[in-house]
């Protein structure tokens, strides 16, 4: 890998859905025929937005696309929307960020979320995603040029 530069993995816009829940089996009847399945259980859109699923390294200036996903919150029930990252760095006297941008409007949403943890850590932000289908942007960098930023995961979380 380049000592430079290394990007690998990433996963663009995976959505995770809930599992399939059904009720408990009847009991066994006198004649031992096994009763019915219960109902099956409430139903909801996907709890969970994946938008690096991999590993993003950086030691380059400036901020690296990481992964990127594209949707419209109103496809979502949520209360609150977190942007989840996994991240560390190699030296922990040089800072590591992560931010998410969205592409559509140029605007970064929330604030830089910092780390100098030289084990992954994760850390969650609450972000106040732009009305309508946009283009979200998971970005990494180091604060000091030369230093290395990892992020083994990134996602947005819809909480109900």
């Amino acid at each position: 890998m380049s000592s430079r530069h290394r990007l690998a993995g990433l996963a663009r816009g995976v959505a995770r859905q809930p599992p399939t829940t059904f009720g408990p089996q009847g009991p066994q009847g006198a004649d031992g025929a096994q009763g019915p399945q219960g109902a099956q259980g409430a139903s909801g859109g996907a709890d969970e937005l994946i938008i690096l699923a991999g590993l993003a390294s950086q030691d380059l200036d400036g901020w690296l696309v990481a992964g990127a996903v594209t949707f419209d919150p109103a496809d979502y029930t949520f209360t609150t929307s977190l942007l989840e990252v996994h991240i560390s760095v190699a030296d922990a006297a040089h800072a590591g960020e992560a931010r998410l941008w969205n592409v559509t409007t140029g605007t970064q949403i929330g604030a830089t979320i910092s780390s100098t943890a030289l084990v992954v850590e994760v850390q969650q932000l609450a972000v106040a995603l732009t009305a309508g289908t946009n283009t979200y942007e998971l970005q990494i960098r180091n604060v000091d040029n030369g230093y290395m930023t990892d992020c083994s995961r990134g996602s947005i979380r819809f909480v109900p």
